[in-house]
């Protein structure tokens, strides 16, 4: 399927919903979430940015089952996708991969600040927010049962972070896939470059109808096959500039970006340019 240009809570499939937000520009830019209908329980993936914005989900979740949660899945550790927690959890238990809830002890607290200070418009709505730690934790894979509906966590491995949680739903043939998609948005690479090319390999794989990405608007495999394209051009120009030991901070001024030149936070190129310049030095 093409990219459903789509923002709010929407009905991908039968029992699974997907929440596309703009609070991060441009229009449907997310943070993203969603839910999934599993027999008689609803299971939350990620808990948006803000206390409000959870509270919209839980509301929007009532009104729709006329019951909340019984479990949240948190894709990763960034605060954009965790904040919200405490309004789910508890009574949800609240599931994550090992490493994502390593990084919510250590950095938890860091994120609600850093999120207070880089958008200040989102101050009130802040308050008193707090970390929430998953109670459960898993390796490689895991799967719940309910009713007639399986739930897949899978860990593809480092890429985005260390530990990105994508979730499939086989019956529906729908993935989300946290912030492994970054729908024709720049994204930041804070894990692994040739990792989270492996994982978007990986994901090719699998049968899929429709993916829900931690940010943009819900697509099909085109969409994440075109951001692993990125990411290998993106490593192909850095490297270029990396062999001609242009410095490091003067390597964005430098960077051609080719067809990807209109995708929309470039500021974030600076970061990826750090990383690959550690990745080729052996870092």
């Amino acid at each position: 399927m093409a990219s459903q240009r789509k923002t709010g809570l929407q009905e991908v499939a039968p029992g699974i919903w997907a929440d596309v937000l703009s609070i991060i520009g441009p229009e449907g830019g997310g943070p993203n979430a969603g839910f999934i209908v599993a027999g008689d329980k609803v299971i939350v993936i990620d808990s948006m940015i803000s206390l409000g914005s959870a509270r919209e989900m839980l509301a929007g979740i009532k009104k729709a089952l006329g019951k909340g949660p019984s479990f949240l899945i948190l894709t990763h550790s960034h605060s954009d996708h965790i904040i919200g927690s405490q309004v789910f959890a508890p009574p949800a238990l609240v599931i994550s991969h090992e490493n994502t809830r390593s990084a919510i002890i250590r950095d938890g607290e860091t994120g609600i600040k850093r999120t207070i200070e880089t958008r200040p418009f989102l101050a009130e709505d802040l308050k008193g927010a707090k970390v929430v730690v998953p109670e459960v934790t898993y390796r490689d894979r895991m799967s719940l049962y309910f009713g007639k509906r399986t739930i897949e966590l899978i860990y593809l491995g480092k890429a985005h972070t260390l530990g990105d949680t994508t979730i499939y739903v086989p019956d529906a043939k729908v993935l989300f896939a946290g912030d492994l998609l970054f729908n024709h948005i720049i994204p930041p690479i804070m894990g692994d470059s040739a990792g989270w090319i492996s994982a978007i390999e990986q994901i090719e794989k699998m049968d899929i109808k429709a993916i829900i990405p931690g940010h943009g608007f819900v697509c099909g495999k085109d969409e994440i096959v075109e951001l692993k394209n990125f990411i290998i051009y993106l490593c192909k120009e850095v490297k270029k500039l990396y062999d001609r030991k242009v410095p490091k901070d003067k390597a964005l001024s430098e960077l051609n970006l080719g067809i990807y030149k209109g995708w929309p936070h470039q500021e974030r190129l600076a970061m990826d340019i750090d990383l690959m310049y550690r990745e080729f030095g052996g870092a």
